[in-house]
Parts: C-alpha cells; structure tokens; sequence
C-alpha cells in the first residue's frame, strides 16, 4: 500500500509517518526543512519531498500512484500569520491535493480537521452534530476543505477528523501540553 503523509515536518505528521514506514511504502511531504521534527524521520524507509502542496502536481513522475493520503499539514494561526497565507495554504494548496488525488485515483483521503471548525462550542457535549458557530477564520479554512470533500466523495472517499489536540513528547499549542 502506497501512502502519502503530508506534514512531516511538524510534530503530528512526522510521528505518523515514521510509524507507518514500518508496516507501508509511505511518501512524506514538508515545508520546513529546518524542523527538529524531520529527526524523527531519520532511519526510515519513507520517501521525503521538500514541496509546497501548490506545487503537488511536480509529483506525477515520482508518485505514479496512491491508495490513501493523509493531509496533516497546515498553516497554523498566529500574529505573523495573515488571512491571505491561511487562505493560500489551507484551501488552495489542499484544493490541489484534492485534485491530484483524484487524478491518482486514490483510495481514502484522510483530513486532519480542527476543533476550531466548531467555533464557540456551547454544547456540553462535542460530536460530529454539533454546530459550527462563529469560527475564527483558521476554524473557516478547515470547514471549506471538509466541505470540498464532502461534495467529492463519490469519487474520493474521505474522513474528516476534528482533533482537539495530540500531545506526546514536544507537543505545543493544545491545552494538554
């Protein structure tokens, strides 16, 4: 089974990807070549491509075909980061991974979502019937892209998962940590 792990090197997607090169022929995609994270990758089998997701296209020689892609990588919000970079790296770029996967005639697209999507949360209880309420602009990004693959799914299936955090050794930015 052949995977692609986007994300590799933030915290999330480096610690899925390794774990999966054990048992997958995993391909990793990162921006940040200078991440701590990418040492979790040393000695694994994957195959890592320093890529901008605008860009997934360049891939088609290198990547003949895929069975699933797990989207982890985003741009996350903080006060060096504006809404047009948001819109940029989390619609746009994840709008043609989208595409090419369905190019590749992929087989599952799994989308690491956000909690954010759900905005104020005013019900004492949080499932996939709680409604969206005024979320932050982050929080919009994610719900377009759960849309998009929704209206996609007969020809990609796909899982949207609104994680709250993950924590682990260097984990940041959830409440655990």
């Amino acid at each position: 089974m052949k995977i692609l792990v986007t994300g590799c090197s933030g915290f999330s997607g480096s610690l899925i990807a390794k774990e999966l090169s054990s048992y997958f022929d995993i391909y990793g995609i990162y921006r940040n070549e200078k991440s701590k994270y990418l040492r979790n990758l040393d000695n694994t089998s994957l195959k890592l491509f320093n890529l901008d997701l605008n860009k997934i296209h360049t891939l088609n020689k290198k990547i003949k075909e895929i069975d699933i892609v797990i989207h982890i990588g985003s741009t996350s919000p903080n006060n060096k980061i504006n809404n047009q970079k948001l819109l940029d790296d989390n619609i746009q770029a994840t709008t043609k991974l989208i595409d090419w996967s369905i190019k590749k005639k992929c087989k599952k697209f799994i989308f690491f979502s956000s909690m954010s999507a759900f905005g104020d949360v005013t019900a004492k209880v949080v499932n996939e019937k709680t409604p969206s309420i005024n979320p932050d602009f982050y929080g919009l990004t994610k719900l377009i892209i759960e849309k998009i693959l929704y209206e996609n799914r007969t020809i990609l299936p796909s899982v949207s998962i609104r994680l709250p955090g993950i924590i682990g050794p260097g984990s940041k930015r959830n409440w655990l940590s």
